[in-house]
């Protein structure tokens, strides 16, 4: 992990940052050439890859295992990015947007679905990984909801922010106390404003 007082900061463009451990750490870009950047000391030097392009978020898991999302495909690592294999899932319809590590192999990651004219309005599906994100299946749909933000909240707790898109935005949370299985929405009056 990284020493006390250390701090990696996703910038201008990057998406986030995930550590590997080692002082390892992977960050992406949304574009096409050098869309994935690697350090291998805590962040004090980046190197660029050309390995994978578009990418939406980049996810450490244990053990140096990492996932890259692209707009509709996962692809993993074995050693800590430094290399990637194929596509371990792609679907077509699903833009996704972020994701999370729970620990102990499992990831939960958030992707969007258009589904009125013109892509004005959205699904989410919550999608899990319980073996390191070999593969991933759908835990949950929220309709009419993008999901925005994945946080681990405790040891099984993970929380998701977002919105209903449309006419007239609102702000939703949901909570899961089982690291992604099931889930539930807070309801309340979050403050969330468009404006």
């Amino acid at each position: 992990g990284f020493t006390e007082g250390l701090a990696i900061v996703a910038g201008t463009d990057a998406e986030n940052a995930a550590p590997c451990g080692g002082g390892i750490v992977l960050t992406c870009r949304y574009q096409s050439a050098n869309a994935l950047y690697r350090s291998t000391d805590f962040g004090a030097n980046w190197t660029g890859s050309s390995a994978l392009d578009y990418l939406v978020w980049v996810l450490s898991l244990d053990g140096g295992i990492a996932c890259a999302f692209q707009d509709h495909d996962i692809y993993r690592s074995t050693d800590s990015g430094a290399n990637w294999g194929s596509s371990v899932f792609n679907q077509t319809d699903v833009n996704f947007i972020c994701a999370v590590n729970m620990g102990g192999g499992v990831g939960i990651a958030s992707g969007s679905i258009a589904t009125g004219a013109y892509g004005t309005e959205y699904t989410t599906r919550i999608y899990r990984t319980t073996d390191s994100g070999a593969t991933w299946s759908v835990i949950k749909i929220l309709a009419d909801t993008w999901i925005y933000h994945l946080a681990k909240a405790g040891e099984s707790l993970v929380l998701a922010g977002g919105m209903v898109e449309g006419a007239s935005p609102t702000g939703r949370i949901f909570r899961s106390a089982d690291a992604g299985s099931n889930w539930s929405e807070l309801v309340g009056t979050w403050g969330i404003s468009t404006t």
